[in-house]
Formats: structure tokens, sequence, C-alpha cells
């Protein structure tokens, strides 16, 4: 069906959507256990590989990927997998301050 790479972006960037579900069916679950392995949490990795998928058909028209479609999508990936971990790190640490913060103001009172 789509010979190569630059066939099937050209595809997809015309929106087609059986470039789009090429890409989909090729390389969904090789990036769900990627994503899985590096946050350790499968709902988690779920919903990355879902917003990547997303944020490549609606932004089709413009996608100006130089890579393999394969290193773009683990990319991709692991970048948000990346940016969720250190939004999780986050969270924690905000939510331990405040549980000392809650815990010593009452030791105080």
């Amino acid at each position: 069906m789509y010979s190569d790479d630059k066939t099937l972006l050209e595809a997809l960037k015309r929106g087609e959507v059986a470039a789009f579900e090429h890409i989909y069916k090729t390389h969904y679950d090789h990036l769900l256990n990627y994503a899985d392995r590096l946050l350790q949490d499968f709902e988690a990795a779920r919903d990355i590989v879902q917003e990547v998928y997303y944020k490549i058909w609606e932004n089709r028209e413009k996608l100006d990927i130089t890579v393999s479609i394969q290193s773009y999508l683990f990319k991709s990936v692991y970048n948000h997998s990346v940016n969720t971990i250190n939004h999780q790190k986050y969270v924690r640490q905000y939510e331990e301050k405040q549980i000392k913060e809650l815990y010593f103001s009452t030791i105080v009172e």
C-alpha cells in the first residue's frame, strides 16, 4: 500500500485515514510497551501513546518529519513520558511539602 515513509507521510498530510490507520496499527503495540517500560504505569502509558497519535492527526498538515516515522513516534513517546515523570515528581514534592507543613502546623498549635 505505502512503499516508504515518504509516501505514507504524504498520504497522512493529505488526510488519508488509511495512512493514519496504517501508522497506528503498525506501531501502537510497540509504542505502548515502550511507554509502559518507561513509566511503569500501563494506564499512563496508554494515555501518552493516544496523545501522540492524536497530535499527529491534528497536526498532520504541518508535520515535518525528517527521520523515519517509527523514530519520530518513539521519540515523541519518550518526550511525553519524560514530561509525565517530571510532572509526577513535581506533584509528589508539592504533596510532601503540604503534608509536612500540615503536620508541623498541628504540632505547633
